[in-house]
């Protein structure tokens, strides 16, 4: 394991997760309900993936990609109320995608009427182990990730999109 998932790194997740909810909600995008939430999850999924499959020239863009996964996990779990899960990747028992692919069912399950079920807690957090995962198959910093996507958030605003 890395030393980005250390006990000694989780505790710096935290202001990242807040500052990315606050800038979230300084744009006025909390109006979403929790699906709409999870299908923008599952929509960075699909750049990740896009990242993967573009060849080399893409693949500086899987870290940035993976860090949009997960700030958009953490505006989620803010706005559910819930604590951000201990910062480890899951288990290394497939390579690939496919894991992280395969989360995003249940978190979306979990999602389907306004208030998420029992199941999205556990849902959402299987989703952020998996982006973790894969960090570290592409050896990527994904703290470092997600710190360079917020200050580029910050500096180009909506970008044009409706407040």
């Amino acid at each position: 394991m890395s030393a980005l998932f250390t006990s000694e790194k989780h505790e710096y997740w935290q202001p990242i997760a807040a500052s990315h909810h606050a800038w979230v909600g300084a744009m006025g995008w909390h109006t979403s309900k929790p699906l709409e939430a999870a299908g923008l999850i599952a929509s960075e999924v699909a750049e990740v993936a896009d990242a993967l499959m573009g060849g080399p020239a893409r693949l500086a863009d899987v870290g940035e990609e993976l860090a949009d996964v997960l700030l958009r996990c953490f505006d989620l779990a803010y706005r559910q109320g819930l604590p951000l899960p201990p910062m480890r990747p899951a288990p290394m028992h497939q390579q690939g995608l496919l894991p992280l692919t395969r989360a995003l069912g249940p978190l979306l399950n979990a999602c389907r009427s306004d208030q998420p079920d029992a199941t999205f807690a556990s849902a959402l957090y299987a989703v952020i182990t998996e982006t973790l995962r894969m960090g570290e198959i592409h050896t990527l910093d994904l703290f470092a990730a997600c710190t360079a996507k917020c200050l580029k958030n910050r500096l180009r605003g909506t970008r044009g999109r409706a407040k």
